[in-house]
């Protein structure tokens, strides 16, 4: 993990979409409508969908950046006026700064990659649970009092998978996550220290994760 804090109350925010101005994008601009070189990246796939991790449900403002993280991945880009600080959010600046100090970066591509998807078998494949007397039980979205599954599921569907890059091995699941950011670029260290990535109008970091 990357040593994130959890049981914390949810900051507030109100958009989901990150404007990037930098990068030109005519082909996003015929399909949005949007002006002329820029395109949007969502912050909300990065943030945590655990139930009890309520201070990285959403995108957070700190200093001069906006951050999401789900406790695995942590994205940065540059700071948006509509989205709130958080002052129970964790300290991702420190996490960023012990990065950099590390070493100079051996930009490189994504590693190839697969991904496998199977039915979730805490939640049968609905994606929901609601409370039972010992254990959890699976129900349907719209049932009273349900709940999202674990991080490990989406939409009642377990993704796993792995690369290995330079001896450091990364989830498929975040691997296909930053697949499609602008310019999207990635950096290793020495096993079980936070991979540095960048892209076009931010960067990010990636906890590695045990071989199975």
């Amino acid at each position: 993990m990357l040593e994130m804090s959890a049981h914390l109350e949810t900051p507030s925010y109100q958009s989901k979409e990150v404007p990037i101005s930098r990068l030109p994008s005519l082909d996003a601009v015929k399909k949005s409508g949007r002006r002329k070189g820029e395109i949007m990246i969502d912050l909300t796939k990065f943030c945590s969908t655990d139930s009890t991790r309520f201070n990285i449900q959403n995108p957070f403002s700190l200093g001069e950046f906006t951050y999401a993280t789900d406790g695995n991945i942590l994205i940065r880009v540059d700071r948006l006026g509509n989205i709130a600080e958080n002052p129970k959010a964790p300290d991702c600046e420190r996490l960023f700064a012990e990065a950099i100090a590390r070493a100079e970066p051996d930009w490189m591509d994504l590693p190839e990659f697969k991904l496998k998807r199977d039915p979730c078998l805490t939640c049968k494949g609905t994606g929901y649970l609601k409370e039972g007397t010992k254990v959890d039980i699976p129900c349907a979205k719209d049932f009273p009092g349900a709940f999202l599954c674990t991080d490990n599921c989406a939409d009642g569907v377990v993704l796993s998978g792995y690369a290995k890059i330079d001896g450091v091995a990364l989830a498929s699941r975040y691997l296909d996550l930053i697949k499609d950011l602008p310019g999207i670029k990635i950096s290793v260290f020495k096993p079980m220290k936070p991979v540095r990535i960048k892209f076009d109008g931010g960067e990010g970091l990636i906890m590695p994760m045990m071989e199975p």
